[in-house]
């Protein structure tokens, strides 16, 4: 333990800088350092955890007890949406007080969605009970949903038809050389008529 005359004298000569590490404790903590590097690492630590950092974005779509086929069928594309986006989704049944009557009723709603939504989502929360009139439920979206899927290699449909192009063009080659071969075979019969000619 050394005074802070000392320690700053200690930071001069090794051209390091004199940090206070702990306020509160008595002795007061310091530490000797190069504070510009450690400026640096901590800001560099800091922009790591942010990147690494994810942000969590619930929607919501409200329901009613009583509501019509038309309205359910609109909010339900509202949440299909949220969940294709890759979005946790919040699905709240408000109840006005005479709707508490029958809370099986918003239960009825809730099950609703799950059964229309079943391939894109699962609950991640459940509803239990009737929280300041609203049972609610969150829905999160399948592994795959809302992200883009890793490419896949070539199917064997692909690969066939890659194949019969090769043997088409194989094909062609053929025939052509074959009228090629042709082309020449009949100038050499030719070329023989007009030596035959030529003889007489």
């Amino acid at each position: 333990m050394v005074t802070i005359e000392e320690a700053r004298d200690i930071a001069r000569q090794q051209n390091l800088d004199l940090v206070e590490v702990d306020p509160n404790a008595r002795p007061i903590v310091c530490k000797i350092l190069d504070w510009g590097k450690a400026k640096f690492e901590l800001s560099k630590k800091e922009k790591a955890a942010k990147r690494h950092e994810k942000t969590l974005e619930i929607k919501q779509v409200k329901f009613r007890p009583g509501i019509d086929d038309h309205d359910f069928d609109t909010k339900l594309g509202h949440a299909r949406r949220f969940l294709e986006e890759g979005k946790r989704t919040k699905v709240t049944v408000m109840f006005r007080r005479r709707d508490l009557r029958r809370p099986e009723n918003g239960r009825k709603i809730l099950d609703r969605v799950v059964e229309h939504l079943g391939p894109l989502a699962k609950v991640e929360t459940k509803p239990l009970r009737i929280e300041n009139r609203d049972l609610t439920m969150v829905l999160v979206p399948m592994l795959g949903v809302g992200h883009a899927l890793p490419s896949r290699p070539p199917t064997p449909r692909s690969r066939s038809t890659s194949k019969r192009v090769g043997d088409d063009e194989t094909k062609a080659a053929v025939e052509a050389g074959a009228v090629e071969a042709g082309a020449v075979e009949g100038k050499g019969a030719e070329s023989d008529a007009i030596e035959g000619g030529t003889a007489e």
